[in-house]
């Protein structure tokens, strides 16, 4: 059922699927060790944001062992975007996920999952990539508009699910270390949304509007402000003022 070289364990409730992970990573586990979990008490999304993990959804985390180089493991959040892009496209292709700069997955313009990736060491360091998808429920109050893919027209186990993503997942992490993150990055410009688009990008300490023009080689969003000048940014939150993108800029 799981490609070969990974190992899941699959658990009830859990508080975090990331903490169980990371404990595992710590304790020397390989990479392809992958904690699931059928729901979470304790989820978390980026900047430490409760993510609500009812049953129904698939909740899992992934033990990544990308080498010393933590600059390269920045590319882990376009790789594992594109491969849960694609195994949702696989078990439901009726949806048709986009995907959206950092690291959202998109259906109809609303979101469809997590990803959430913590690094630490164990002497050798690792990631812990950890996903939540909506399957049979979307979680109350987000910020953003969200979707599920059974909402969507589309049943699908968790299970099936997983495999398909950490088959997706081995095949991009091959990928990328053979051939670099430009196949990746590639890919990922194949399927996301608002290229050449008009854009907001909010930082911690500033607001810009501008257009979206693409990704640069190690990952970080170009975009052209209002005054003509080419930007590039690592860290921020991208919102689009297309309509189709709805309830996230008013």
């Amino acid at each position: 059922m799981f490609p070969e070289g990974w190992t899941v364990q699959h658990h009830g409730t859990v508080d975090s699927t990331n903490d169980l992970a990371k404990d595992l990573a710590t304790q020397g586990y390989a990479e392809g060790t992958v904690v699931w979990a059928d729901a979470q008490a304790a989820g978390r999304g980026r900047s430490g944001r409760g993510w609500s993990s009812p049953i129904g959804n698939l909740y899992c985390s992934a033990v990544i062992r990308p080498g010393s180089d933590l600059a390269s493991a920045g590319n882990l959040s376009f790789i594992v975007a594109v491969a849960l892009r694609a195994a949702i496209a696989k078990c439901c292709p009726c949806t048709q996920p986009q995907l959206k700069w950092p690291n959202d997955i998109l259906v109809n313009g609303q979101k469809i999952c997590g990803i959430l990736l913590e690094s630490g060491s164990d002497g050798e360091l690792f990631v812990v990539a950890g996903t939540g998808i909506n399957i049979a429920a979307v979680p109350p109050g987000l910020a953003l508009p969200a979707t599920s893919l059974e909402k969507e027209g589309c049943v699908v186990s968790p299970e099936t699910l997983l495999s398909a993503y950490l088959t997706a997942l081995s095949t991009r992490l091959e990928t990328w270390r053979t051939l670099g993150f430009a196949r990746i990055r590639a890919e990922w410009l194949e399927h996301c949304i608002g290229l050449g688009q008009p854009i907001v990008v909010r930082t911690e300490v500033s607001q810009s509007k501008g257009i979206f023009e693409g990704l640069a080689p190690d990952g970080a969003l170009i975009f052209r402000k209002e005054t003509g000048e080419l930007s590039t940014v690592r860290a921020a939150d991208v919102f689009f003022t297309d309509t189709a993108i709805r309830g996230e800029v008013h």
